[in-house]
Parts: structure tokens; sequence; C-alpha cells
């Protein structure tokens, strides 16, 4: 089951759903519950409301598909309403498939990650996917809903497809600001200023997006299993997170094949790798030396442990 995330203490948060297919006009709604109240306890829905379904409807205007030169390319009439995403490609017979826009040229067609996996004629539609909640701002502004053993928000949105009813759950998490989260543009910005040309050789800013998106997921989810010790919104701060997470974004392209052009390809990844572990072997739990003191019920020192060094591998 998926979870999403609100973070405490902001405002204008939303959360979003992907159905199996477009849903029909006025038809989605959503309830955010607190799991941990009763069925029958009135304070156990949080929020509610009608979700907002996009409304953007593309035509093709030329065939695509996985025989076509580029299988990646759906020429439209118009590119007007077009965002990157999961969207909906169906023929004039009612089969279709869910693509991921990663762009388009506008006026002419867009471009998906994968390859179309059948042929669409002339005259096919091409819609949005995702449905999306406001959330109330009191919902992430509840200090008592930060849980970071558990989850207990759900959101349940209720949809019609095509005339037929669905329900789907997805956990909701409240968590403190990490410091990756929010912050792509400045990580993307750090791994340029170190790789000049690493802009030029990757396809687009999406592209670049998702390996810094990977590499705050790698990070932050190994730091999951050092223990309660760790607060990641404390831990993972300012320019140091930045240029953490923006050396793992250089590993991870690096493992794709983009490096300076003057530079070995293997010294050139040993480099930033290098560089990735100088950082995180720098950061440690408390200071060294500065010990965590075991008391019986007493009040006699039963052992001591010096905080030490975080280890990480990849």
């Amino acid at each position: 089951m998926r979870t999403q995330v609100l973070i405490y203490g902001v405002t204008g948060q939303s959360l979003d759903h992907v159905p199996e297919r477009p849903v029909d006009t006025g038809t989605a709604t959503w309830v955010l519950e607190d799991t941990a109240l009763g069925i029958d306890d009135a304070d156990r829905v949080l929020d509610s409301g009608s979700a907002t379904i996009p409304s953007a409807s593309l035509t093709t205007d030329a065939v695509a598909g996985w025989t076509e030169a580029s299988p990646t390319k759906i020429p439209v009439t118009a590119t007007t309403g077009a965002t990157v995403g999961p969207w909906w490609i169906e023929d004039p017979e009612g089969i279709g498939e869910i693509v991921y826009l990663e762009g388009w040229v506008a006026a002419d067609y867009l471009r998906t990650r994968w390859p179309l996996a059948r042929n669409y004629a002339t005259g096919s539609t091409v819609r949005p996917l995702t449905i999306t909640a406001a959330i109330d701002d009191a919902v992430a502004a509840d200090e008592d809903h930060l849980d970071h053993d558990s989850t207990k928000l759900r959101v349940v949105w209720t949809y019609e497809v095509d005339g037929r009813k669905s329900v789907h759950q997805e956990l909701v998490k409240v968590d403190r600001q990490l410091a990756g989260d929010g912050a792509l543009s400045d990580v993307i910005a750090f791994a340029i200023d170190y790789f000049p040309e690493l802009g030029g050789q990757v396809r687009g800013d999406t592209e670049l997006e998702r390996w810094a998106r990977l590499a705050q997921r790698m990070i932050t989810n190994r730091m999951s299993g050092l223990g309660k010790g760790v607060d990641r919104s404390r831990f993972l701060v300012g320019d140091r997170a930045v240029e953490l997470h923006a050396f793992k974004l250089l590993c991870i392209a690096a493992d794709n094949g983009l490096n300076p052009g003057t530079v070995d390809p293997a010294a050139y990844r040993k480099t930033v790798a290098a560089e990735f572990d100088a950082i995180w072997s720098s950061l440690t739990v408390g200071h060294p030396g500065q010990g965590v003191v075991e008391t019986d019920e007493d009040g006699v020192n039963v052992g001591a442990t010096e905080r030490q060094g975080l280890s990480f591998s990849w």
C-alpha cells in the first residue's frame, strides 16, 4: 500500500492518487481518517471533500506506437494542458494504456518515458490520470499527528471509472521537513556546479530531478535503520545535506555513463563516491567522546557507551 507524506507545519498541501483509467467527471471524493480512533468516533474524520479531476484532453494527429520510428513520441494537435506525470492514451475503440509523460514540444508532440505497448490511430485521446485532494492546513499543523514509528492516518478515495465504482485507500504520514525534500533545485545546482557538462548530457531536467529524488530516498531509507536516536529532520539539514545528496546524485549519473569528457570514467566514479563517503563519515550522532551513561534504579553507574560515527555502505 502506498504511503504519502504531509510535511508538519506546511500550508497549502495536497494528496494525490493515480487511478487505473481516467475518472468519470464529478464522481471522485476522498476522506482523510485517523485510524487510531474508533470507527464511530466523531473525531476520526480529519478532512473530506471532492477530489479535483483534471480536465485536459489531447488528440493525436498521426499514428503513435511501438512500430513507429520513435515509439516514445505521441503526435498531437495541441499540447495545451500537458504536464509531467501519468497519463492515459486511448484509441477510438476504447483500448488504451497508462503512459508517463516526460516532456513535449509545443503544438507538436508529447514524449513518454517508455515506448508505447501498441499502436494508436489518428484521433486517439490522451488524458491525465492524477486526481488530487487539497488538505486542511490544520491536519499538518497538529503535532499529535507526528508519528515516526507508525502511520495512523489514511486517505480513502472513492470514484467511478467507466461507470464502475472503485474504492482505494492509502496511508498518510505527517513528518517533519527533511533537508532533501523541497531542496531538489539546490541539490541539482550543486551537482551542475561540480560537473558543468552534466546538464547538457541529460535528457531534460526531469531526468536530473528523478535522480535527485532517488538519491534522497536511498539516503533517508538507509537512515531509517540507524535507530530511534536519529531524527532525520535535525540530522540532514543545511548545506551539508545538499552536498551529501548532490554527490549521491553524481554517483547515480556516473553509473549511467555520464562523466566529464576529459576524465577517465572509472576514476571519476571513484572520486565522487569518495567525496560522498567522506561527507557521510564526518556525520556523527552526538559528538565523539561524549558518552551515554547507564545507571541502575539506585543511581549507580552500570555502563557507558561512547557515541560513534555512522557506518554506511553502498
